[in-house]
């Protein structure tokens, strides 16, 4: 029963693969992408999108278990 438990734990201890947020930017230029909805389409649940200042006229679906969508000017 022990090595079973030994098992298991290893098991799990190698199974869980680190998790690291990529940071997206949405902008007019020298950003990763130009509209909302295509940084969010290409996230994985973890990612950061930073939006740049702008007029942005879109209907967003945020289809993500968890990403955060934040102003650049946000500071907290």
């Amino acid at each position: 029963m022990k090595m079973r438990i030994i098992f298991i734990t290893l098991l799990l201890f190698f199974s869980i693969t680190p998790v690291s947020a990529e940071v997206i930017t949405v902008g007019v230029k020298n950003a990763d992408y130009t509209s909302i909805q295509g940084a969010i389409d290409n996230a994985n649940d973890t990612d950061i999108i930073i939006v740049y200042s702008g007029v942005y006229s879109e209907n967003l679906l945020i289809n993500k278990t968890w990403v955060a969508v934040r102003d650049i000017n946000l500071t907290s």
